[in-house]
């Protein structure tokens, strides 16, 4: 598998290394998937969680597009400095 992929912005092509700048999965259970010219929709942290008011898809619609999120975890009980 190639290390490298490419997300196009704004018609320019933007170069992603596989596990230093993205890592790229889905929930299929198939070893390879192809999208090819899907909208991208940011979700944060991807976190439903109404016990903390935390809600990263409220109001995204995702279908037919490619979830894009943060990596780790929301800190609930982080005090601002």
């Amino acid at each position: 598998m190639p290390s490298r992929r490419d997300v196009t912005v704004r018609s320019a092509a933007l170069p992603l290394e596989l596990k230093k700048d993205v890592y790229l999965t889905t929930l299929s259970p198939i070893e390879r998937i192809k999208v090819n010219a899907a909208p991208l929709a940011f979700v944060g942290y991807g976190v439903h969680a109404p016990e903390h008011q935390w809600d990263d898809y409220k109001g995204v619609d995702l279908k037919g597009k490619v979830a894009v999120f943060l990596v780790n975890d929301p800190d609930f009980d982080a005090n601002p400095e």
